[in-house]
């Protein structure tokens, strides 16, 4: 969870409301909808400026990294923080989409047996080295497909970028 904190807000728990950022209002990559869909209601932004870090480390473990079964995947450790933290970022699904990409298996962003199985046999034939690389590359992909379809988010590239590359 540290290692998602400094990604987020340089190694500190606090409130960002950046303009034209699209994620709105969050704290540590929870968003605003993240927190009203834990609580149960709407908040506003205040709501997640007081949110605790208890409260944050239950939103990431749960709809971050037990929902989406992160856990459930053979990976070492350097390429399971690369796809967690792209979690946090874009959300799970879309990386989980990415992971699919790279083992060359269905993209529907859920972790299956399918998906299970395949990282198994890519690590057979691949390093951990070479994954976190392909890993790496579909995220910058992905962060240039969102300014190819709103040129205004190239302000955030070279942050995603450089966030993406400090995992290989």
């Amino acid at each position: 969870l540290s290692m998602i904190l400094q990604n987020e807000a340089g190694g500190r728990f606090e409130y960002v409301n950046e303009p034209g950022d699209n994620g709105g209002p969050t704290k540590g990559g929870v968003t605003q909808a993240n927190l009203a869909e834990w609580v149960g209601h709407p908040v506003n932004a205040q709501d997640v400026q007081d949110m605790t870090y208890d409260t944050w480390r239950a939103i990431v473990t749960q709809n971050f990294w037990i929902r989406p079964g992160f856990y459930r995947l053979p990976l070492p450790i350097c390429v399971l923080a690369a796809v967690f933290d792209q979690g946090i970022l874009s959300g799970p699904g879309n990386a989980i989409k990415l992971l699919q990409r790279v083992l060359g298996v269905s993209d529907d962003g859920i972790i299956g047996p399918a998906t299970v199985i395949a990282c198994t046999a890519f690590l057979r034939a691949h390093t951990a080295s070479f994954m976190q690389q392909q890993y790496c590359a579909q995220r910058i992909a992905y962060f240039n497909a969102i300014v190819a379809h709103n040129p205004s988010q190239i302000k955030w590239l070279k942050g995603w970028t450089n966030r993406a590359r400090s995992f290989v």
